[in-house]
This record gives C-alpha cells, structure tokens and sequence, in this order.
C-alpha cells in the first residue's frame, strides 16, 4: 500500500514538471518578446525603453548582408538568425509605408501599411549615437519618367483649378471689395447700393465721360458711350459670352482693355444702329402718349427692315401698307418704288384680302400662325381680339386666274368698299398679329357676328392662341 502511493506521487510530480514546461513553451511562441537592435549605442527594445521599436533581420544575400555588417561598424560581430537592426537606422527612401495594388485603367490603388518594409538593396545609414561620419547622407531617388510626367499633371490640374476658384466672382459686393485696386488710372469709379459705375473722363475741352459701362446687382454690364447707351452683345458679347455677365475677373481686366481704346470709328453698321433703335426706344418709353411716340414707332420698324437680311413685317406696318395700298394704290406703288421706305409688295398685301378658308390647309398666313404658336409660351397665347375698318377704293381686279376685291358679304359680284380688319393682341407681351382681312360693303351687324364667330372658332388658331372670356372686343 506504502508502496503503491509512493509510486501515485512520483507520478504527479512528472505530469506537474511536464505541465510546467508546456506552459513555459507556450509563453515563449505566443509571448515573443521585441528582438533588441544590434547596432552599438543604440537601446531600443531593451528593457529600459518603454515603447517598442519596429526592427529588421539580416538580409539572406550574402553580398547584402556584409553591406548591413560593415555598417554598424561593430568589430568582430556575426549575427545570428535573431540578429535585427531597428528603423532608427533606414533611411526615410528605404522604407515602404504602403501597398500599390495596380488597377485595370493602369492606375494603382494606395493601402497604408502597418509596419513598413524596406526596400530592395536597403542598407543601414544612419548612426545618430556614434560619430557623424559613420553615418552617410543617400542622394535622392530620381522618380520614374511616367511618375514625373503624372506629378507634373496633377500639380497643374491642381493650380488650374485653384486659379479658376480665384477667377470666379461670386456677387457685387466682392466686386465693390476690390474695385478700388482692379481699377487704375484712366479710370474711375462710383459705387451706387445696386450697381458699380466705371468710367473715364475726357478733359481735352469740356470735360466729359467718354465711355462709361455699368456693373449690376446681377453682374450683367450695360455700356455707355457719348452718353448713347450701346447694345451689350455686340460690343462685349465676345468677352462675356452668351449670359452676358462679369462673372469673372479676366472678364473684367478685358473689359477694361477692351473699352480703353474703344472709339466710335470701330462700331459696325450694325451695332450703330442699336445705338439708335436704342436711343429711339427710350424717347417712346419716356412719353408714349405724345404725337410724336406713333412716328417714333414707323421710324425704328423702317430701321429694322432697312438693315435686317431676312425681312418680316409687324402688325402694325402691314396694317398701315394695306390702308394705304387699298385707298391709293398708284401712291403706295410709288413710294414703294423710290425705295425710300422698306414696304411689303403688292401681292402680299393682296394675300390677306380674302376670308380665311375653314378647308385650306395650304393657306400660307395660316402655316404662319400655326408654327409661330409653337414659338409662344402658355402666358403668351391669351389675347384680345381687335376689329378695325379700312375704307379702300371700290374695284375688281382679275389676278393670277382669279377675281379679286368682291365684297364677301354680298352674293352678287360688287366691288367691296371697305376691309374689316381681324387683330389678335397678347395680354401679357407686346406680340401682334393680323389674323384676317375680309372685304365688305355695307356690312351690318350679323354680317360682323359671323365674321367675328368664324375667327374665334377657328380651329386652325388653336395652337397659336386663347381667347380670354369676358374680353372686350
């Protein structure tokens, strides 16, 4: 019995033993410790450091590998396989502090590394606990062509788009900020709340502002010129582009240079005559209930057709050829022949003497009305209807096969006297068009209803406008 538990405890004692010695072993693979740099002077990862240090092993080339033994300059040292030297010892272009990871487009995609790793032919260089000239100062890396030529891109990208950023002018009031430096002799300026003039001032004989351009709340630029107000596009629009507006400080700075040696002899035929369709404008504007305003209106619409390549005649102008025309016509052919004024011909007006046939799909007024409703917005289309009465010299002419100036209210073949005139006018734009001309004679009051029904339920008006309920007539 004394036997057998001599023989129990001896047992226990060996499973202890081996017990311990597991433990031990698992201690030393799960728990390893930070391998200590071999370089002289140099204590990291010893116990007296109390952050650990990243290290690397000895490289297995042997040429390498004497490189890394020459430069610690340790007498008599052969390392073993747990031999490392730490990072404090690489040089920053040794050192690979991430993954590039090659893309499709051939791109590479970055991941940061935890510890770095160093790269190929890497050796220690720097000693800084031992004399300086055991340490060596490495050139620097010469980069790739290909990484030179994509630095160099992205690093103008980079300024282009600041350089734009900078461009930009976001509002007045940041042009109000820096328009006193932008803007230098000749030149001067006045800041109102709502606008910014800028303007040069000739002091040859009597002084006065030669030109002068207007910056407002919106940043679009009206331009002055002898005290003439010039259209924007034409002489600007190439600086500004299609929205007109100094949105940019280049724009400005050529603005200025542009308009700095702008003389009246460099304006086209053209753009003179927006200066005076424009100054035209403003004295009808002004007072549009004097005798003149009427004359003023003839004056600017004939200025338009004389310059105009396509010509296309307004409500008002076909209205006063055709009173004209109907009443004299040895007259109106006449004037129209001298060329004095831009008239249309004869036959055109003689196109709106005729009612406007329910079935004729070919009628060209009628072409014209349906495409130019497309033009117009919803707004636009609600229009009143106006009527007036022409009084023409009563004759039959035989045209093109055809017998033209029968009064379309009488069923016997009579010269008609007078020209009922159909006019619709936009409620909210200043858009006019004759819809239709009828001849009459002694017209009466059913002739005038039917008349009138027939324009307003005409289908073929639909698409170019809405009569308004409960709109005079």
């Amino acid at each position: 019995m004394k036997q057998n538990l001599q023989r129990s405890l001896s047992c226990l004692k060996a499973l202890e033993h081996r017990f311990k010695c597991y433990l031990l072993n698992f201690s030393c693979v799960f728990v390893k410790m930070p391998r200590k740099c071999c370089v002289p002077c140099c204590r990291s990862n010893y116990k007296t450091e109390t952050t650990s240090t990243t290290t690397f092993g000895f490289p297995k080339d042997e040429e390498l590998k004497k490189k890394w033994i020459s430069s610690i300059n340790r007498k008599d040292f052969l390392p073993g396989s747990t031999a490392a030297v730490c990072i404090n010892h690489f040089d920053e272009q040794h050192l690979i502090w991430e993954y590039r990871i090659p893309q499709k487009d051939g791109s590479a995609h970055t991941i940061e590394r935890k510890r770095p790793r160093l790269a190929d032919g890497a050796y220690p260089t720097k000693f800084p606990n031992q004399p300086h000239y055991l340490s060596e100062d490495l050139p620097k890396t010469r980069k790739s062509p290909s990484l030179r030529k994509a630095e160099e891109i992205t690093r103008a990208e980079n300024q282009f788009s600041e350089w734009c950023e900078a461009d930009n002018i976001k509002s007045l009031n940041e042009i109000k900020e820096n328009v006193a430096e932008k803007v230098k002799d000749p030149w001067q300026h006045t800041v109102k709340e709502n606008s910014i003039f800028i303007y040069k001032i000739e002091t040859s004989d009597c002084p006065k502002v030669s030109i002068c351009f207007q910056i407002l709340s919106n940043l679009t630029v009206n331009i002055f010129y002898e005290n003439a107000r010039l259209d924007t596009k034409s002489v600007l629009g190439f600086v500004l582009g299609n929205d007109l507006k100094l949105d940019k400080w280049t724009k400005f700075d050529c603005v200025l240079s542009h308009l700095n040696s702008f003389e009246a002899k460099e304006m086209s035929v053209n753009q003179k005559l927006s200066v005076i369709k424009i100054l035209l404008h403003e004295l009808i504007e002004a007072d549009s209930e004097n005798d003149y305003s009427e004359k003023l209106k003839f004056i600017s619409a004939q200025l338009t057709l004389a310059f105009c390549k396509k010509i296309r005649y307004d409500s008002d102008i076909i209205l006063w050829c055709a009173n004209l025309y109907f009443r004299y016509p040895s007259a109106y052919l006449l004037i129209r022949k001298t060329g004095s004024l831009t008239l249309p011909h004869q036959t055109y007006l003689r196109r709106f003497t005729t009612t406007l046939s329910m079935d004729n799909e070919d009628n060209i007024h009628v072409k014209y009305l349906k495409e130019k409703g497309k033009l117009l917005k919803e707004h636009e289309k609600l229009v009143n209807l106006l009527l007036d009465e022409i009084y023409i010299t009563p004759k039959l002419d035989y045209k093109g096969g055809e017998i033209l100036g029968i009064a379309d209210n009488s069923e016997e073949c009579v010269a008609a006297s007078t020209v009922q005139t159909f006019m619709v006018s936009s409620l909210f734009s200043s858009n006019k068009e004759v819809v239709s001309l009828v001849p009459v004679k002694n017209m009466t009051a059913e002739d005038l209803l039917r008349y009138t029904k027939r324009v307003i339920l005409h289908e073929k008006f639909s698409n170019y406008c809405e009569f308004g309920v409960g709109n005079t007539i």
